[in-house]
């Protein structure tokens, strides 16, 4: 029986009583008014949800467990919920799937189980739920057991198999967006690691991972690879006290990768930061079980706080929202989650940004006790856009101050499928652009803005916070 990272630690890990039941309850209320219930799943339209949201435009996509697995859309506002897909066993099932990649206007997804050699597929979804197909399909010595999500980048996708390859330990694997062009890059082989179930970051010709067994203390490690396969290296090892079986994926920013493991002081997970060569690991916060346990998923970096949940701890047990500065200081439980028809339990996968709101998903809790999607509203994020980050020296804008016309430069094909998104000093966001060419030099067209001060951040398809800065118009 195949069981998903979080699968795993969700089935052994037993709800401990309620702690500090009535305390903290200024905090709490005012938390309450920040947090709000946009959709109770009930069965039909999805069911206890474990990969996190993700986001385009005004709209949220996600997959939950119903039946053999279900894709689903509905807006921010939590209006017009739609069930994209159904799967039906042949072409694909999963017990938790994992989280959806999107590239222009295309899902993208894996599955553990079904297709033709029954291993698993990859498969694509137009975001209105049609031109569903598996486009590619496992077979155990390809790959077997997708727990990982792919990962886009230049026209192709890159990912994790959790059973199968050379040496059925697992391995990384590249393809083109239609399914061919199929590459093995690497296998593992139970010493150089085993059983894979993280997501890849791509960062120019380099993948970066996490491993959750192996390694020198066998408690995991962090990798990086060349994108065809070559130089794979172990860039750091987890021992248990500084963080053991790393799961999720990084977020990245200035050179800096930022992930969530088990183990740490109090062996209740911690938050960490590595640099890109394997240098300078910190260990940021160490979870006591009070403040949370066992984080979970993708945290979200806004400027220079990291957001994320655990799926446990806190004042109810039921988990928490917090934040904390990159640097490891001023750690925040924002939300403790306390299981009622009101209020979801047990958040899972992470939460992504859209607007100056995260949304997120419980596996339990709300009217159905099936789960919940929610956002929170935070005074952070809405302050954060009119204190933005300079942008890492990778990418420059110039003429800034403009009239209204700037170009955004960076190193080769750095910038293709990333976005840009401009926000006023209001927080209005008054542009978003795809930048989908290859050229290394994009427009941006504020023409027809006001004379001010402007504050763009390039994201990644996964929501990934690439870059950040300001822009001045003088006319």
């Amino acid at each position: 029986m195949i069981i998903c990272y979080f699968c795993r630690k969700y089935n052994i890990i037993k709800k401990l009583s309620l702690l500090l039941f009535g305390l903290l309850l200024i905090g709490v209320n005012a938390s309450k008014a920040q947090y709000t219930d946009i959709f109770n799943f009930n069965g039909f339209d999805g069911q206890n949800p474990y990969a996190p949201l993700i986001t385009s435009g005004n709209k949220l996509y996600g997959i939950t467990q119903a039946g053999f697995g279900q894709v689903f859309s509905i807006d921010t506002n939590g209006t017009n919920d739609k069930d994209l897909f159904d799967f039906n066993m042949t072409d694909g099932y999963g017990l938790c799937p994992a989280p959806l990649t999107i590239s222009n206007g295309v899902l993208y997804g894996t599955m553990t189980g079904g297709g033709t050699g029954d291993s698993g597929v990859i498969f694509r979804l137009d975001t209105n739920g049609m031109g569903f197909k598996d486009i590619f399909n496992f077979n155990g010595p390809n790959g077997a057991a997708m727990e990982s999500p792919v990962t886009y980048g230049s026209g192709k996708l890159f990912g994790l198999s959790y059973f199968g390859g050379a040496n059925h330990y697992g391995n990384i694997f590249s393809l083109d967006t239609s399914g061919n062009n199929f590459k093995d890059i690497f296998d593992f082989n139970g010493v150089n690691g085993e059983y894979p179930v993280c997501s890849l970051t791509l960062l120019g010709h380099k993948l970066y991972g996490m491993m959750g067994y192996k390694g020198t203390h066998d408690s995991g490690f962090v990798f990086c690879i060349d994108t065809n396969g070559n130089n794979f290296k172990d860039l750091f090892d987890f021992n248990g006290a500084n963080g053991s079986g790393p799961g999720g994926g990084f977020v990245y920013a200035n050179g800096v990768l930022y992930g969530q493991a088990d183990g740490g002081l109090y062996h209740y997970g911690v938050i960490f930061s590595i640099d890109t060569a394997g240098n300078n690991y910190k260990d940021l916060h160490d979870f006591n079980g009070t403040d949370g346990e066992y984080p979970g998923g993708y945290l979200t970096l806004i400027k220079n706080k990291l957001f994320g949940i655990t799926a446990y701890g806190g004042t109810n047990q039921d988990g928490v929202i917090f934040s904390v500065n990159t640097d490891g200081t001023n750690y925040k439980d924002l939300l403790n989650f306390n299981n009622t028809s009101i209020q979801g339990a047990n958040p899972v996968g992470g939460l992504t940004l859209s607007g100056n709101k995260l949304y997120g998903l419980t596996n339990i809790g709300g009217s159905g006790n099936l789960g919940v999607i929610f956002s929170f509203d935070t005074a952070n994020v809405s302050n954060s856009l009119n204190n933005l980050l300079v942008s890492p020296n990778s990418i420059n804008i110039y003429p800034n101050p403009s009239t209204g016309i700037f170009t955004l430069q960076a190193k080769s094909g750095e910038l293709s499928g990333k976005s840009i998104e401009v926000f006023n000093v209001l927080g209005e966001k008054v542009l978003k652009q795809i930048l989908r060419s290859a050229q290394d030099d994009k427009v941006i067209n504020l023409n027809n803005q006001p004379n001010g001060v402007y504050f763009y951040r390039i994201v990644g398809e996964d929501g990934g916070l690439i870059g950040t800065g300001k822009l001045i118009i003088q006319k």
